[in-house]
């Protein structure tokens, strides 16, 4: 593996689309009571 700056994105693709996705597609569309409610969300959205 190689070393990625922080504030690089540019560098690792892959991690930046997954982020993208999971703030689109899941952070921005929950309000969350709790962690461990928030969790559980995550989970369920993880296994779509």
């Amino acid at each position: 593996m190689r070393y990625v700056k922080p504030g690089s994105p540019w560098q690792n693709g892959c991690v930046e689309s997954f982020h993208d996705k999971l703030r689109d597609e899941f952070l921005q569309m929950e309000t969350f009571a709790t962690v461990a409610e928030a969790r559980v969300l995550l989970e369920s959205w993880r296994m779509q």
